[in-house]
């Protein structure tokens, strides 16, 4: 017997779902391997900027560089007070993860209204309005030996909130 029959390596995954293919196989047996050796419960969250590629386009590069350096400045702490780990960013545009739902939710509660904050003083075309969206669910996790990302497959539903940061979730 090598390594791979005892790591937590996305071999071993995959040997596992292919041993569910097989006809007879005990389905929910492999299934509960699968879920012990590489299921987590993570909360996923995906920001977007409300109107932002119009104001690109109306207000041009320079104001478009602006809003991207103040979304950072003003979202990222939010997110590190709440124990986010961002997993990546596209222009205005945020992916994170959280270990706890209820960090995630209270995350986007904050991040709202420190977007209201910032924006209440400001021309409509400066303010920072943001769109959260997040799902929490078990997720069967990988990762491999040749990249550092995680890749992850979401089991439940999912919570949208809008640019009101009290809503019901």
């Amino acid at each position: 017997m090598h390594d791979d029959h005892v790591k937590g390596s996305e071999h071993r995954l995959w040997q596992l779902v292919e041993e569910r293919t097989r006809p007879g196989a005990d389905v929910r047996r492999i299934d509960e391997r699968i879920w012990d050796l590489f299921g987590e419960e993570w909360a996923v969250m995906f920001t977007d900027l409300t109107g932002f590629s119009r104001s690109v386009a109306e207000f041009g590069i320079i104001h478009f560089l602006q809003v991207i350096h103040e979304q950072n400045r003003v979202l990222l702490p939010v997110v590190a007070d709440h124990d986010g780990i961002l997993i990546k960013k596209e222009a205005d545009s945020f992916l994170l993860v959280f270990r706890r739902a209820r960090s995630a939710l209270t995350c986007a509660v904050e991040m709202q209204r420190a977007c209201q904050k910032i924006s209440s003083r400001r021309r409509p075309e400066e303010q920072l309005l943001l769109c959260v969206g997040t799902a929490s669910a078990g997720s069967c996790a990988s990762a491999t030996a040749t990249s550092s990302e995680t890749r992850s497959t979401p089991r439940a539903s999912s919570a949208r909130t809008s640019r009101s940061p009290i809503r019901s979730w």
